[in-house]
């Protein structure tokens, strides 16, 4: 299974955003894979712009007894 799982976060005031985007790829019943990204927009100076483009991944495993 894939699952595509988008974020905008919005400050209304400055116009700025925060967009976040993950992939998400089950490998198994008890194991996935997840990537994504996350990216400020709009000027610097305001809440979320100027932020730098931060990639991110995470893989989850079944843990044993």
């Amino acid at each position: 299974m894939l699952d595509i799982k988008p974020l905008l976060i919005t400050n209304l005031n400055d116009g700025s955003a925060l967009l976040l985007i993950q992939v998400v790829r089950s490998l198994s019943d008890t194991a996935s894979l997840t990537l994504g990204a996350q990216s400020g927009i709009g000027p610097h100076g305001t809440e979320f712009g100027g932020l730098e483009t931060c990639l991110l991944y995470t893989l989850t495993l079944p843990t044993s007894d």
